[in-house]
């Protein structure tokens, strides 16, 4: 009896079934990693944002005392009473 060496068609489909699910898993979850990282750096960026503002605010605030606070920039303007 011979013994034949080599891959049949079976494994060789099943192979490459097998690696394209590998490659598609680890596809996805870097996919999904990766906009769930952007997505929390855009959060991030706002909560600095937030921050700076707030302590601006706050600056504007301990710099005047007085009743009527009025801060103006960009067009746009602030008036915080007493």
């Amino acid at each position: 009896m011979v013994k034949k060496s080599g891959l049949t068609i079976i494994e060789m489909i099943v192979a490459l079934v097998s690696g394209i699910v590998i490659i598609l898993t680890v596809g996805y979850i870097l996919y999904y990693s990766n906009k769930t990282y952007r997505r929390e750096e855009k959060i991030m960026e706002l909560k600095r944002e937030a921050v700076f503002g707030v302590r601006f605010i706050e600056r504007k605030i301990r710099e005047k005392k007085p009743e009527q606070i009025e801060i103006q920039e960009s067009g746009r303007k602030l008036i915080i009473k007493k």
